[in-house]
């Protein structure tokens, strides 16, 4: 119940963050993929481009989570 609350939260901010351009945490956002300009083969979860692994400490980073929730 608490855990689908946080995922709810969570979910939430980051659709604000990614809507308003004016956002505070916007800059913190990577850029968007070039990739997803230019092929529409399946509905993605955003348009953003995917950092690179660099430790185990970044992972665990909001933003990195939420760009890799649901992309399989």
């Amino acid at each position: 119940m608490f855990n689908e609350l946080c995922d709810i939260a969570d979910e939430q901010l980051f659709d604000k963050v990614q809507t308003n351009v004016f956002h505070i945490l916007r800059s913190l956002l990577p850029p968007e993929s070039p990739a997803s300009q230019n092929y529409s083969l399946r509905p993605r979860v955003h348009n953003l481009q995917l950092p690179d692994h660099v430790n185990y400490l970044a992972d665990s980073n909001f933003f990195v989570r939420m760009l890799f929730k649901n992309v399989y």
